[in-house]
């Protein structure tokens, strides 16, 4: 099967006539090849905003540099870009794999020239011989060092008639202020003016024609590059086109020669210098309008594009969305003004939204993990290394533009547009789409931000200052929704007050500062494991009440176990110099008009209460603190290799007597604990490490794999590589 070769063509400007002429020839060529595309490129950069510059460069960091096979680099023409050094920089540490530039020579990578010899001496032919113009003013851009000097270094080599030079800094005011010198006799009007791109000749051609020059008449014009505003002006100006199209292509060819590690023969690429795109203001009387043509063809394009996204009132639809799925449904049901983008997706950062500490918000590269929302607007996690989100990565020759998402400095992630058969038709529309995405995107973040703002300040009375979560006030709403919600669903109503033990002891033995701490651990523990529909309070000291809305009695049973399994890892990971357990009241029932709610919260904590009566006696009870330090033990180093006998003899107790009390101590055989506790370690080090199962065996106290294989199966029901997959699916 013939491998899909994947290219990062890397661009400091996206809407320009360069780049446009560029990649015109890059997809063609990479239709021909069947390569995919990756085109990364910032949306606007304006350098003179700092922090929105900042905010578009950011996008180049997110290049996937070991996923591809090669990197195409498009720099800027112009040489005091800023883009420029970074991206080189960027490209000089992080690409290992072929790079080729277009336009301008970097580093020592493969240059593949565009603006050649031949064109210039072209053009001077075309003003000199064919039209017999004996005397030329020639004007450079002082800017675009290379280019000028390249320009009249060729002029003055190859010129056979007098030649007066100019120089500029290439803009309008300084190339008008010369056109107005000339008009008024100031400065002696040359029969032709030649300039080193196509921008100058069109103020200059303005300047003489508003002063009553009659062009080419009294003074011919032409310029070098064949703009598309060159060709649209009128008068056309008379210009050289670069063969940008053939380096496009030429540079797909040496890249896929490289990458199958052949030697580079241009067999396909059609010999090309550019060609004189003749035009009124150089005295030609039939145009050539091949070049116009396609320029029409593709402004009409830009132009009906720009209508339809007018039309859409895309801003104003997006201001509208109250949150990120409505958001989402705007862009989808808006997506018809990009007529030929045919799959886009929105992949932002996990913390977007997020401004929890003042004005702190992400300003540096973007998130490990990206989320983009699928068409049911479900969130799919996905890692930044891969680029594309899950619905768009295949091996198939695809064109894919990867543009910034930012407000400012301020990063939100970054939009993929999939192109059609005709990715060449990429325009300005895509732009302005992208910049009405930030835009409404910073609306839905500011909205979340308010809403969070005024949630906390409604919620501040009935929320538990040291933990953050609820207090007994909000326990009142909270379960009359929940129970409302259980009668409506048919479902059931779980109601669970929990006591963490030995508190006061913890706090006389060890200072009240760790008992707060524990009290802190606790509410995060138990935060964590609640779901969208179970809300945990703080009552007082260590006592908790957890209430929520459950499926089953299977699915409130395989809570309360999640819980002791969470509490057991705790005390597994922290070390801690006591045992830490919790005292539970368990209620769930079927609720309906007729429920009473409040007797159900007395019941649950009157059982709670019983519970913790039972563990203050069984403490009082002899070898129960021995036992309890034993069995804190056995899960603070599951990689012991713990031996029943040794264990009695370290409590001195038999071996039937010992076995008999710690089962009526805890409720779980001694056998029992020390499994449980080397299966919570190895589900820890799968969830949290790269470990290998042979490793995490050996840290478990496993003779051999195939043991612990075997047991973690019996203990889990999945083997260790289905639980680890499972995990970091989650």
């Amino acid at each position: 099967m013939r491998k899909t070769y994947k290219i990062a063509v890397v661009a400091e400007k996206l809407f320009d006539d360069f780049t446009w002429g560029v990649l015109h020839g890059v997809f063609a060529q990479a239709k021909q090849e069947g390569i995919a595309l990756l085109v990364v490129a910032p949306n606007n950069p304006a350098p003179m905003y700092a922090e929105h510059f900042q905010g578009e460069c950011n996008i180049y960091r997110a290049i996937p540099f070991d996923a591809v096979d090669a990197v195409l680099y498009i720099p800027t023409q112009s040489t005091d870009s800023p883009i420029t050094p970074m991206l080189c920089q960027l490209l000089q540490e992080k690409c290992h794999v072929p790079c080729i530039t277009v336009g301008r020579a970097m580093n020592d990578w493969d240059c593949i020239a565009t603006d050649t010899n031949a064109q210039i001496q072209m053009l001077l032919h075309h003003m000199t011989v064919y039209h017999g113009y004996s005397e030329l003013g020639v004007m450079t851009d002082h800017t675009r060092p290379d280019e000028s000097e390249r320009f009249r270094r060729l002029i003055a080599e190859n010129a056979e008639c007098p030649v007066t030079y100019f120089e500029s800094n290439g803009t309008d005011g300084e190339i008008r202020a010369l056109g107005e010198q000339m008009l008024r006799g100031e400065v002696q009007r040359p029969r032709a003016m030649l300039f080193s791109h196509d921008a100058m000749a069109i103020a200059f051609c303005d300047t003489m024609a508003a002063g009553g020059m009659q062009i080419p008449q009294d003074i011919a014009i032409a310029g070098f590059g064949a703009s598309l505003q060159a060709a649209y002006h009128i008068p056309k100006i008379a210009s050289v086109s670069r063969p940008l199209h053939q380096a496009g292509m030429e540079a797909v060819v040496r890249l896929l020669a490289r990458c199958r590690n052949i030697q580079y023969t241009p067999w396909d690429i059609t010999t090309d210098i550019g060609s004189m795109e003749c035009g009124t203001t150089c005295g030609c009387s039939e145009l050539d309008m091949a070049f116009p043509m396609m320029v029409f063809r593709r402004k009409k394009t830009v132009d009906d594009s720009m209508a339809a996204f007018s039309n859409a009132n895309v801003m104003v639809s997006l201001e509208c969305a109250e949150n990120l799925m409505q958001f989402q449904q705007t862009l989808t049901e808006k997506s018809y003004v990009l007529n030929n983008v045919t799959r886009y997706a929105l992949c932002l950062c996990m913390d977007w939204d997020a401004m929890e500490d003042g004005n702190a918000y992400r300003t540096e590269g973007y998130s490990e993990m990206m989320q983009v929302s699928d068409a049911s607007g479900i969130p799919i996690v996905f890692p930044l290394s891969q680029l594309l989100p899950p619905s768009m990565r295949n091996d198939a020759a695809t064109v894919d533009f990867i543009l910034p998402l930012h407000f400012n400095a301020r990063c939100y992630g970054y939009a993929v547009m999939r192109m059609d058969e005709h990715p060449e038709l990429y325009n300005q529309v895509m732009a302005s789409w992208n910049e009405c995405i930030c835009n409404g995107l910073e609306f839905i973040r500011v909205r979340n931000h308010l809403m969070r703002v005024s949630s906390r300040l409604s919620f501040s009375a009935v929320r538990d200052p040291f933990t953050g979560l609820f207090d007994r006030q909000a326990i009142s709403q909270f379960l009359q929704q929940y129970a409302a919600q259980a009668a409506q669903t048919h479902t059931y109503l779980m109601l669970t007050a929990l006591d963490i033990d030995y508190l006061t002891y913890i706090n006389n033995q060890y200072g009240y500062a760790e008992g707060d701490t524990l009290i802190l651990n606790i509410a995060k523990l138990l935060s964590t494991i609640c779901t969208m529909n179970q809300t945990c309070f703080r009552l007082d000291g260590g006592r908790f009440l957890v209430t929520g809305v459950r499926d089953t009695e299977q699915d409130c049973r395989e809570w309360h176990k999640q819980l002791d399994l969470q509490v057991r890892e705790y005390n597994q990971i922290n070390g801690l110099p006591y045992a830490v357990s919790l005292s539970l009241g368990k209620q769930v029932i079927q609720c309906n008009g007729e429920t009473k709610l409040q007797e159900m919260i007395t019941d649950v904590m009157a059982r709670c209460d019983r519970k913790q009566e039972e563990v203050r006696k069984r403490s009082a009870l002899p070898h129960y603190m021995e036992m309890l330090l034993l069995r804190k033990a056995i899960y603070a180093a599951p990689q012991r290799r713990w031996n029943i006998d040794e264990m009695c003899n370290e409590v001195y107790l038999s071996r039937t007597y010992f076995q008999t009390i710690y089962h009526k101590f805890f409720g779980v055989s001694c056998k029992q604990d020390v499994t449980d506790s080397k299966m919570i370690c190895a589900k820890r080090l799968l969830r949290t490490t790269n470990a290998s199962i042979a490793e995490i065996a050996e840290q478990c106290a496993y003779d051999n794999v195939t043991s612990f294989l075997r047991r973690f199966k019996q203990c889990t029901g999945f083997s260790p590589d289905q639980f680890r997959r499972m995990m970091q699916a989650v």
